[in-house]
């Protein structure tokens, strides 16, 4: 019975690539597919070592291979990727096997390319969800959805950068193949540095004065807790210094609430400058500011503070309707001296800028 077709031409109806090489490694055949496959022309190939045209990083475990096969295992699985004539890069699914009667390795190249980037590409979309739900910082995030996104996209092109305010960028390969990628990344980024930038908000909330931006209570009794774990540990001392601003209330009832906020924000402004960084100033509530002094020499350090302390918060406060003068009232409590507890050192100071006040009325 007639065929209708020539027999030498069914291998080139085949979508996967036929091919035949030899124990050296040359092209002696490939079928018709090997355009759609490898990007080259039958006799483009054909008399080329055929490792020529296997990505360079693949070289190593693909020598392995051919060798294995040589010596008479089958390889039905066996995947690489192979670098095609326009630069862009093909998996190749290898089902070879070796004649020894021949002296040639005959195999078929399937191209799984596709499959195969549709897997990476739900990998990779996971693995940046992930990313942008993590606790972890910005930055950090960044640098995870950087490294998910480079071991997807090998092939460099296009950058479009997804930047912040605070400078952090992300560089994303923008070509028609990673739309889809871009896309998404977009979506979850954007959504990450929102609810980032909320969690940070609702944290500054719990921590911080919303009139002066210094620690609040909370913030500061973590920090005195700290503090004395610390001195407990070195044997060293600590001060906490208590004070409010003399009559007060009385800017209050004069000039009203606005003026009495802009005399504590100076005030926050002068405490902060009296102070190393690594002391605490936090403000308690109305006209009532505490300082933590941690790591001191001796107990007259916290003295010299305290004066210094007191001649800033002295000098005339210049409010849009009057220039005010107001005296500050400072207790202080030395560790282990007056007390090894948060509590006890506070409530000494307290007690100290009470009687302060005292004496000067």
């Amino acid at each position: 019975m007639k065929t209708a077709i020539p027999p030498a031409n069914f291998v080139d109806l085949l979508l996967d690539a036929v091919c035949v090489v030899d124990r050296d490694g040359y092209v002696r055949y490939v079928s018709a597919a090997s355009e759609r496959v490898f990007g080259y022309q039958p006799h483009e190939m054909v008399g080329r070592r055929i490792l020529d045209f296997v990505h360079p990083a693949d070289k190593g475990k693909t020598r392995q291979a051919v060798n294995e096969i040589l010596q008479g295992e089958l390889k039905p699985n066996f995947e690489n990727r192979y670098v095609r004539k326009d630069g862009s890069i093909a998996h190749i699914m290898w089902s070879a096997r070796w004649s020894e009667e021949e002296q040639i390795r005959v195999a078929v190249a399937r191209d799984v390319t596709e499959r195969r980037r549709s897997e990476a590409m739900q990998a990779a979309m996971y693995a940046i969800s992930e990313a942008a739900n993590s606790p972890a910082n910005l930055p950090a995030m960044y640098q995870r959805i950087h490294k998910v996104v480079d071991d997807l996209l090998v092939a460099p092109g296009f950058m479009d950068a997804l930047a912040e305010p605070n400078g952090e960028a992300l560089n994303i390969p923008d070509t028609e193949k990673d739309r889809e990628l871009l896309e998404f990344v977009r979506v979850q980024v954007a959504a990450a540095v929102e609810r980032k930038q909320m969690h940070s908000q609702l944290e500054f909330m719990a921590n911080y004065d919303q009139l002066t931006g210094l620690p609040n209570r909370r913030l500061f009794m973590d920090r005195i807790h700290k503090a004395l774990e610390r001195a407990a540990r070195d044997e060293c001392n600590l001060a906490v210094l208590y004070l409010d601003l003399n009559n007060f209330k009385e800017v209050n009832d004069a000039y009203g609430h606005s003026a009495g906020d802009e005399v504590l924000r100076v005030m926050a402004e002068r405490l902060a400058q009296c102070v190393r960084a690594a002391d605490t100033v936090g403000r308690l509530g109305g006209d009532e500011f505490i300082v933590l002094l941690d790591t001191i020499a001796q107990s007259d350090d916290a003295f010299s503070v305290a004066e210094k302390v007191r001649a800033s918060l002295s000098e005339p406060y210049e409010l849009s309707m009057a220039s005010l003068t107001l005296i500050p009232s400072i207790g202080i409590a030395v560790y282990p001296e007056h007390g090894k507890e948060p509590e006890t050192l506070i409530c000494h100071a307290d007690g100290a800028m009470y009687r302060v006040k005292k004496g000067e009325r």
